[in-house]
């Protein structure tokens, strides 16, 4: 990473203390660092799939390990809320690892360690460096500058489909890409709409990033429409609301009149484009309305910047609200608070909308989606929290194990829609790691919110409550949606989490002990992130490996997927997919018995996965044997899915001389 050489700037120079002047290069190499991952992970599916975070951890821990070795004092940040929040992700990312011994699923244990491992090295690198002002705008402004690039994409692809066009297969109705998933686009772009608020609006900033910040919020605008997330905007709103409220800029007001315009112009374009969010947004009529919208947001564009470039002699000219009140300000705001909840009570819409999201599941009238914008609906949540919250309490305290809520909904699920994960990240953390779990990781959060809501004063006010608002956001979205499994719209929680509380404690043993000055215990340490590293190299390898094998398979060519899914044994093997992969190949070139011995190694890495079962019974089928046994278990799984009752009558007649042929016509698994 590169911003561990520009560490050097960061930190304080001679015995006085004083810190060095942050330099130009420093601000560079931190903006890099947290946007090159940032823009990595998003057309990367998210990070979703194994191998992108393991490779981000890879190269964090790395970048520890420089850092450990090089640096004066590695750990002179490490206050006492940075050292709680790195001690209650760390041990979270441990009872993850651990939750495999009660679960028998390695494999998914080590996958969701990894990406937690991932949260614990970057928390852990960015809380490092002392704190500095400086290094968090760079920061925010590098995550801003890479979300627009980011959003700018995204955009094109939906607007101006010939200069970028997709795969047939991706989603086409509401944007998605790059990150596959149009909420969490929602959700990153929510986070550069912030971001650029704050440079927009803070009368500290350059002049030209004022301008600049504010020509991109119509773009970030139109980009989170076209993903029509109704909690990504709800949580925007709300952002904003927070950080003016906290941050109370004096160019708040300049920046709004300058953006609002341009903002009600792109939306609305974007609502009349009714093509663009259709089953076929590159049809010849979409196309065109597409090239419609393109032009308006270049102008909505321009027409921000130079309402922003002419109201910035405003900026100084108005005063921050100073929010002096008679009594204390809590008090006051609890007051506020107070009227406005009986207000809205007595309207009775609160309760409206609260019936409409409890009693409604999926979201109707899918013919127009723009419709589910208004919708209360809750669109399957209420189905998803409640099999999560049922494994809590039939596991209270230690859960169900890492990566098994997917198991939980095939064989609990009241429909047949099919989820990997609970939509909510506090309820999959209860049922999968119980009480612990949670407790852990509300300690890692809250160690954060504390350290940075006491750093919210003075002159660090403006930039870190940019922090705090994007830290909230993505704590409330977090809790309606899958965001921890994709790191694109987590990672970046953590390191502007870590250099926001870095040093925020009054003393630290950690920055004072004399130990770490010494060699043996830098090079002991830096041994011990080499050996962590190794955990997600192992999975990225796997991953790779099993890639490859999976896409033979899907085109036929066991040969090959058969050496490349034994290639991902021997480097990881702990996960099933290789073995199920190969054993259904051995199948099919007739190596019947090798493919039920790997089909029963698949399901004893993974002994409560429906696939698993079903696999084996196909393989025993072929090979002669009883399958029914194994077939019974996968319905017993997954008793929703067809394929499932279908294996049952394949083989119910007793008959082995047509199992053979019967399986070799089956359906698979995967």
């Amino acid at each position: 990473m590169s911003a561990v050489r520009a560490q050097q700037d960061t930190e304080p120079s001679g015995e006085s203390g004083v810190p060095e002047a942050f330099s130009t290069r420093a601000a560079l190499a931190w903006g890099a660092a947290i946007a090159a991952p940032t823009v990595y992970l998003s057309f990367n599916a998210g990070g979703f799939f194994p191998f992108a975070p393991a490779l981000v951890a890879v190269l964090v821990l790395l970048a520890l390990v420089l850092r450990i070795t090089t640096a004066e004092r590695p750990f002179a940040g490490i206050g006492t809320p940075a050292a709680i929040a790195i001690a209650g992700l760390a041990l979270f990312a441990l009872w993850t690892l651990v939750s495999g011994f009660w679960s028998d699923a390695w494999g998914r244990a080590l996958v969701e360690f990894d990406r937690a491992l991932l949260y614990v090295a970057v928390l852990t690198f960015f809380a490092a460096a002392p704190w500095r002002r400086e290094r968090l705008r760079a920061l925010l402004a590098g995550l801003t500058v890479a979300i627009v690039g980011v959003a700018a994409v995204a955009l094109v692809t939906r607007v101006l489909p010939e200069v970028w066009p997709l795969a047939p297969n991706v989603n086409a109705d509401r944007l998605s890409y790059p990150l596959t998933y149009w909420n969490a686009l929602g959700l990153l772009v929510c986070a550069g709409l912030l971001g650029a608020l704050h440079f927009s609006a803070h009368e500290r900033e350059p002049a030209w990033a004022r301008v600049a910040a504010s020509a991109a919020l119509p773009l970030l605008a139109a980009t989170l429409y076209f993903t029509l997330s109704r909690g990504s905007m709800g949580v925007a709103l709300l952002g904003a609301l927070l950080y003016l409220a906290i941050a109370r800029p004096r160019g708040a007001l300049p920046a709004i009149a300058a953006a609002l315009p341009s903002i009600a112009i792109v939306v609305y374009a974007g609502y009349q484009a009714d093509a663009l969010t259709s089953g076929t947004p590159t049809s010849a009529r979409a196309v065109d309305q597409g090239h419609t919208v393109a032009l308006v947001v270049l102008g909505a564009i321009v027409l921000a910047a130079v309402l922003r470039a002419a109201l910035l002699r405003f900026d100084t000219r108005l005063r921050a609200p100073a929010w002096r009140l008679p009594v204390r300000p809590w008090v006051a705001a609890a007051g506020v608070a107070t009227v406005v909840v009986l207000a809205l009570l007595a309207s009775g819409i609160p309760q409206r909308a609260i019936d409409d999201f409890g009693n409604t599941g999926a979201i109707s009238n899918l013919d127009d989606q723009r419709s589910r914008l208004l919708s209360a609906s809750n669109n399957g949540r209420f189905e998803h929290w409640r099999v999560a919250l049922d494994s809590f309490e039939a596991h209270p305290l230690v859960g169900t194990g890492a990566g098994t809520y997917q198991l939980e909904w095939a064989q609990h699920r009241p429909s047949s829609f099919t989820v990997i994960n609970a939509h909510s990240l506090y309820a999959q953390v209860l049922g999968e790691l119980g009480v612990v779990g949670l407790l852990l990781l509300l300690t890692a959060l809250g160690a954060i919110v504390i350290g940075l809501a006491r750093r919210a004063r003075g002159e660090d006010r403006a930039v870190v409550a940019a922090v705090i608002a994007l830290v909230a956001v993505w704590a409330v979205h977090a809790g309606i949606d899958w965001d921890w499994e994709m790191p694109a719209v987590t990672w970046w929680v953590f390191a502007l989490g870590g250099a926001g509380i870095a040093g925020a404690g009054a003393t630290s043993a950690v920055r004072e002990a004399s130990w770490l000055q010494r060699g043996t215990p830098r090079l002991v340490l830096g041994l011990c992130c080499l050996l962590l590293a190794v955990t997600p190299a192992l999975v990225g390898l796997s991953q790779l490996r099993l890639d490859r094998a999976s896409e033979a398979f899907d085109r036929g060519d066991c040969e090959a997927a058969i050496d490349d899914g034994l290639s991902a044994i021997s480097v990881l093997g702990a996960r099933p997919q290789p073995y199920a992969l190969v054993g259904l190949c051995d199948v099919r070139l007739g190596a019947d018995q090798l493919g039920v011995q790997m089909l029963e190694r698949a399901v004893a890495r993974d002994p409560d996965d429906w696939e698993y079962h079903y696999g084996l019974a196909l393989a025993q089928a072929a090979a002669g044997q009883d399958p029914r046994a194994a077939a019974r278990r996968a319905k017993q799984l997954n008793p929703l899915d067809p394929r499932t009752a279908y294996g049952l009558t394949l083989y119910g007649n007793g008959n082995p001389r047509q199992w053979r042929r019967r399986a070799l016509a089956a359906p698979l698994p995967f």
